[in-house]
């Protein structure tokens, strides 16, 4: 049995940076996140979910990450280079429970 993380990252906050447009992903950053979360970090299996939160009362689009995992560093250091490729503040990171791949 595993942990189950969750790393809910929002868009950038300021009104306009290099990377695009505030409170907005574009397909670019979806790539950008896919690919530091599977290929840079390694994790064999997650899902990303494209969700729209809210932060300070302003509408941002959000990504959820859940992923099965032993090692609360790995998941640790992934949420950082999250926040840190997107310019956040802060990154959430939730243990949700154990997970079981049931066969």
């Amino acid at each position: 049995m595993l942990t189950q993380y969750i790393i809910t990252l929002g868009s950038r906050t300021e009104s306009r940076t290099e990377f695009g447009k505030a409170g907005k992903f574009d397909d670019q950053d979806y790539t950008v996140i896919e690919n530091l979360v599977r290929i840079e970090r390694g994790f064999q299996g997650c899902t990303i979910i494209r969700a729209k939160g809210f932060y300070q009362g302003r509408e941002e689009d959000t990504v959820q990450i859940i992923i099965l995992e032993e090692n609360y560093e790995k998941i640790k250091s992934c949420a950082q280079q999250l926040r840190t490729t997107f310019c956040q503040q802060s990154v959430l990171v939730v243990a949700a429970g154990i997970g079981e791949f049931l066969t």
